[in-house]
């Protein structure tokens, strides 16, 4: 509605801001859409009590391997391997 109602342009000196477009109102309402999706990733994850031990026994095995590894991790070591010269 505010796209619609304020598309006069700002103008400073020699700084011109344009007014507001339709392009504006898609974008906010992505950014909306986007900042929402971890909630609702989060419920639908969490919502029952076996989903929620799941879950929890998957973060479990993954910082139980983190863990095992102690400061070694599986990806800087291939980093490792790939740009540092060894010889």
């Amino acid at each position: 509605m505010t796209v619609i109602n304020n598309n006069d342009m700002l103008v400073f000196g020699d700084l011109i801001i344009p007014g507001l477009k339709l392009y504006d109102a898609l974008s906010a309402a992505a950014y909306k859409a986007i900042a929402l999706l971890p909630f609702l990733l989060g419920y639908h994850f969490l919502r029952t009590s076996s989903s929620q031990h799941e879950l929890l026994r998957s973060i479990s095995i993954m910082v139980s391997f983190r863990i095992r590894l102690g400061n070694r991790s599986v990806v800087t070591d291939f980093a490792r391997s790939c740009f540092l010269d060894t010889a």
